[in-house]
């Protein structure tokens, strides 16, 4: 890792997304799947201590664009992640 943000740090802003995750009952099921799947591959490069794939940050960014409007909460916490997976150097 870089030094920018630390692992826990990043760890704690994951379960942030997490826990906004299961506290919208709004989120329609294919916003779910995708959320759970992005997270999913960020914790296996986080176990592994791989680098993200490039794909993962992209996938991350489509979500927050279309929780913009709907769900902003998400959406910021959504692109805290994506600041966190950069500024670790994951």
């Amino acid at each position: 890792m870089t030094d920018g943000m630390s692992r826990p740090a990043l760890l704690d802003t994951l379960t942030q997304l997490h826990s906004g995750l299961h506290a919208h009952h709004a989120l329609s099921p294919a916003e779910k799947a995708m959320l759970q799947t992005v997270l999913h591959d960020i914790q296996q490069a986080l176990d592994a201590e791989e680098p993200h794939p490039h794909d993962t940050v992209e996938r991350l960014e489509t979500a927050a664009v279309s929780f913009e409007t709907k769900h902003p909460e998400l959406s910021s916490l959504t692109r805290q992640v994506i600041a966190a997976i950069r500024g670790a150097g994951i």
